[in-house]
């Protein structure tokens, strides 16, 4: 066999090609080996085979979402402001703000200017989510029966920052408009009338007059209700009339509307709801994702039951909000469930402990330096934030999931190719002692590798130049996650962040 058919038959074998470096017969530039393994290890296991197959190709990424905490978080300090929203952006990764509006924003009086936010206030429990008609015909919006005073904090703490943030990068800021009505919240006496579809687009379309009026915003979707299981109202009938009559209002006042539902607490809840959904006329076209979040009814064959409808609508599902997920759940849900979006909750939060213990609520803990202005504000990334941003991080908007399979389950692989064609592949670490891989199908170029593990949660190799055909060998000594990434597509990012 000459030298020229041995190394055909180790590619087309996938076999990790440190071998035929050893025999001579490759120069050592066509495989890279960058794992950081213990040199006396005596437990080194065996290379992986990971194959990229670009010709396959699945869902397409939506946005790493978080939901806004205007108060007390971002109402501390500018300083810290900043510094929270550059964390959340470059370093995370995150894209996609869940933008919340409470019923209750429809009333005679302006609750939230009186009381404040304060969710441990029991008065402003009991009137947040209560309505008072604007009037009683819902084809004509009384503008002074509305008070978006809440959505304004928000809009300008929160929204305006973040979309210069990721101007800044070449990128935007996707808005979810989610509407939000716990009504069972309600006190004695309170009330709620957007049980009415027509009530209810009247609402939303008001909202978004709102945001776009005063603040030249348009939001890329709407999220028809917040946990519909978790009132005592919503179910998918609902929930697809109310859908039908916003999509016409909306679209009368030359807005496109996009919708995201049923995001039920229960997964198999969400199941029972989209099939309600769809069996009403006129739903399926609106519908532009398929939401669940995962706090009861989780299962793989619940998440492949809303996966297959998903695909089957030819749209990506959304996992879109469960506190306590990390990097395992959100590679089942994307690999599983055809997830193109993804949410753990909240964008930020304050700490009254530090450093923060990582209970998976938040993306950034921060320690607010209080009256000493001059004290720089302790900013920090949550502990499944770190894994999770080795995904969030690299993969953008737009981006398609491609083919990636594997030779082990101890070492499980996810692929996309952003819109600028750069590609990325995760591969999720899964034993204790770790694993090693060896990467083949990724396109030429200069390629970044980063990781994370429990004891190194922001790890960096060398770049590597790949040229066509070459392999790249990666491995961690223990649980964890690692990237490896075209340099293309994050480098204003790269130069923008500091280690921290």
């Amino acid at each position: 066999m000459s030298a020229r058919d041995s190394i055909s038959t180790l590619l087309d074998r996938r076999r990790p090609l440190r071998f035929a470096i050893a025999l001579g017969l490759l120069p050592a530039a066509l495989a890279c080996t960058v794992d950081p393994w213990p040199a006396d290890s005596s437990a080194e296991p065996r290379f992986m085979s990971i194959v990229v197959q670009p010709e396959s190709t699945f869902q397409t990424m939506t946005g790493w979402e978080a939901t806004i905490n205007a108060r007390p978080t971002f109402a501390l300090s500018q300083a810290l402001s900043d510094s929270l929203i550059a964390r959340a952006v470059d370093d995370v990764g995150i894209n996609r703000l869940r933008v919340e509006v409470r019923s209750g924003a429809e009333n005679a009086r302006d609750y939230w200017s009186e009381m404040g936010e304060k969710d441990d206030n029991p008065a402003w429990r009991c009137v947040r989510y209560a309505t008072v008609n604007d009037n009683d015909d819902p084809s004509v919006i009384d503008t002074a029966g509305f008070h978006f005073s809440e959505l304004d904090d928000e809009v300008r703490r929160v929204v305006i920052p973040m979309q210069r943030a990721l101007a800044a990068r070449g990128e935007r800021l996707i808005i979810n408009l989610n509407y939000v009505a716990f009504t069972d919240q309600l006190c004695a006496g309170g009330e709620w009338h957007h049980g009415d579809p027509e009530e209810y687009a009247e609402f939303m379309l008001a909202a978004s007059l709102h945001l776009r009026d005063r603040w030249r915003i348009t939001p890329d979707y709407w999220e028809v209700i917040l946990e519909p299981d978790n009132t005592p109202f919503w179910h998918g009938r609902e929930i697809a009339l109310a859908m039908l009559a916003t999509a016409r209002r909306l679209s009368e006042a030359g807005f496109t509307p996009r919708f995201i539902a049923p995001s039920d607490m229960s997964m198999s809840e969400a199941v029972v709801d989209v099939d309600a959904m769809l069996a009403v006329p006129g739903v399926e076209p609106l519908l532009a994702e398929l939401s669940y979040h995962r706090y009861a009814g989780a299962s793989d064959e619940t998440l492949r039951a809303l996966g297959e409808r998903a695909r089957r609508l030819g749209i990506p599902s959304g996992m879109l909000e469960h506190i306590g997920s990390g990097y395992q759940n959100l590679y089942r849900d994307i690999a599983i469930g055809g997830a193109g979006a993804w949410q753990q909750y909240v964008l930020a939060g304050i700490s009254e402990e530090w450093p923060p213990r990582d209970r998976g609520f938040v993306y950034v803990h921060a320690r607010d330096p209080g009256r000493d202005t001059a004290r720089t504000p302790e900013v920090r990334l949550s502990e499944s934030a770190g894994f999770l941003k080795q995904y969030f991080r690299y993969v953008r908007e737009g981006a398609t999931r491609i083919g990636a399979s594997g030779t082990s389950d101890a070492v499980t692989p996810l692929a996309f190719r952003n819109r600028d064609g750069s590609q990325v592949v995760v591969l999720k670490l899964d034993r204790e002692r770790g694993a090693r891989a060896s990467i083949v199908g990724l396109s030429p170029g200069r390629y970044g590798v980063t990781y994370a593990t429990s004891t190194t949660p922001r790890g960096n190799f060398p770049d590597v130049e790949l040229t066509n055909g070459a392999a790249l060998n990666v491995g961690l000594s223990g649980r964890g996650v690692v990237t490896v990434f075209a340099r293309a597509n994050i480098a204003k990012a790269d130069s923008s962040v500091s280690a921290r």
